[in-house]
């Protein structure tokens, strides 16, 4: 007797032992079969004829299936590149458009990394004067240290950042003070 509860718990073990190896044979050869019996040459049995539909339907799907499945895994790489991409077009439009919302502080900081060609500077784990560029998505932490409780912690401004920023270069002057501060630091005092 067939226990279906069984059958059906291993479904899944069953499809995947179902590889284009095995599929595409069995279906070219049931595809074959069909063939040579409508063409009248080699008379089949009705009950012959709807099992070979039957595995040529099943293999064929199963083939396609797994074939869509590689081209999907083959293609991962450029599907990823391509939403990048359009992150960061999107990200660059969002960026150019609160430019004009700036804040003298952070149009100050901006102003500093262009004029030094800085792209990267610490901070306190806070973010200091820098917390509203970061939460802006102005820059972000370098991926590359962990972040740290009590030391400076290294933010970065962002490539696609960076070109919006040369890009509209003319409204961040820069004038530096007589004893030149970093901008985004602030004062013990004023903590």
């Amino acid at each position: 007797m067939l226990d279906f509860k069984s059958f059906i718990q291993n479904l899944g073990a069953i499809l995947n032992a179902l590889t284009p190896k095995i599929t595409v044979p069995f279906a070219s050869a049931a595809w074959i079969l069909l063939y040579v019996h409508t063409r009248g040459r080699f008379p089949l049995p009705p009950s012959v004829v709807v099992a070979a539909l039957i595995v040529g339907v099943l293999c064929t799907c199963l083939a396609l299936t797994s074939l869509a499945a590689s081209l999907w895994t083959a293609t991962r790489s450029l599907r990823d590149d391509c939403s990048r991409m359009l992150f960061r077009r999107r990200d660059k439009k969002r960026i150019e458009a609160e430019l004009e919302f700036l804040t003298p502080d952070e149009r100050g900081i901006l102003a500093y990394l262009l004029a030094k060609q800085q792209k990267m500077f610490e901070v306190l784990p806070d973010g200091e004067k820098a917390a509203t560029l970061i939460s802006k998505g102005f820059v972000m932490y370098a991926a590359r240290q962990p972040l740290a409780l009590h030391r400076d912690i290294c933010v970065v401004v962002p490539d696609h950042v960076w070109e919006v920023l040369v890009k509209h270069r003319a409204k961040f002057p820069y004038q530096a003070p007589n004893p030149e501060i970093h901008p985004w630091r602030t004062h013990w005092m004023a903590r």
